[in-house]
């Protein structure tokens, strides 16, 4: 016995359980996007307004036979806004790549609309120019023009806000 301590009520007490982690906060919904820069669209569409009525032509990047990546490209770059090289296909991975793509109900004058039959490729773009009409530069023996959008079932589902 000697000097053992004695047994009984001298054990320390248990620590309380931790409390419980909270639940984590829901995510915040997300923000709507922004709008395109009004000059900018502008300029563009000006741009591709004054094209209204030239040829078209595979390949083609003015100054008067264009194609529909080509009229894109140009419209923007008169604005000094790059989206991408001379394909409809870089224009929308250029717009994906810098987060620049809206949902296509979110569409607004100057956003680039594209037409896909699936896979991720796209055969064609135009400028969304408002009131469900797009510039575009087509097809052999259809000048660049204004129009309803058309092939509903090829549109994308998203845009390419190239400002804003």
């Amino acid at each position: 016995r000697g000097n053992a301590p004695a047994s009984g009520g001298n054990a320390p007490a248990p620590a309380p359980a931790p409390a419980p982690a909270p639940a984590p906060a829901p995510a915040p919904a997300p923000a709507p996007a922004p709008a395109p820069n009004r000059n900018a669209v502008d300029v563009a569409i000006a741009f591709a307004s004054a094209q209204l009525g030239d040829r078209y032509g595979l390949g083609g990047y003015g100054p008067d036979v264009w194609d529909c990546s080509g009229l894109t490209k140009a419209a923007y770059a008169a604005a000094g806004v790059y989206i991408g090289s001379h394909s409809a296909t870089n224009q929308y991975r250029t717009m994906a790549s810098q987060g620049r793509l809206v949902p296509f109900s979110e569409v607004q004058r100057g956003d680039l609309v594209f037409w896909t039959s699936g896979g991720g490729d796209f055969y064609h773009n135009a400028i969304y120019a408002g009131g469900g009409q797009i510039i575009e530069a087509a097809d052999y023996g259809k000048p660049v023009r204004i129009r309803s959008i058309w092939s509903p079932g090829d549109v994308a589902p998203y845009v390419g806000r190239p400002t804003g």
